[in-house]
């Protein structure tokens, strides 16, 4: 409920809505976080962070995710807990190949104290808070 609350837009940033070349993006380095199915499902992913050339990037690579069924998408969320929590989407999760969704983000802002990824279903239905969560881990 307090993520629904505190939930906002992209913070100035931006998805990337052609993903494809980022499954081969060496993120050796980059702070990381696995991310846990939260449904019993047999979901999985792994969230990395970092800052580049002055812009925050985000690259979540999430597998064993069904195609979402007509009227949903997958939608991605990074979080600021505690006291002042802040909860910013990072856009739409799009499919880069047959097995991986791939969610991209990039802001002019430094997000590392946003250091939680979500992964959420979302029904097509323009409200824009966060919906049933689906992946989530801490990024480290």
């Amino acid at each position: 409920a307090r993520m629904v609350e505190a939930s906002s837009s992209q913070a100035g940033g931006e998805s990337e809505a052609d993903v494809s070349s980022y499954l081969k993006t060496d993120v050796k380095g980059w702070r990381a976080g696995a991310l846990a199915d939260v449904t019993g499902g047999g979901s999985f992913g792994l969230a990395h962070a970092q800052i580049i050339d002055g812009q925050f990037t985000l690259i979540a690579k999430l597998g064993g995710l069904p195609d979402p069924a007509d009227g949903y998408f997958y939608e991605g969320w990074l979080v600021k807990r505690g006291a002042e929590l802040s909860v910013i989407s990072t856009g739409r999760a799009v499919r880069a190949d047959e097995d991986w969704y791939l969610n991209v983000f990039r802001s002019p802002t430094d997000l590392a104290d946003h250091d939680f990824y979500v992964l959420t279903l979302e029904p097509d239905d323009d409200n824009p808070a966060p919906a049933e969560h689906i992946l989530e881990g801490a990024i480290k």
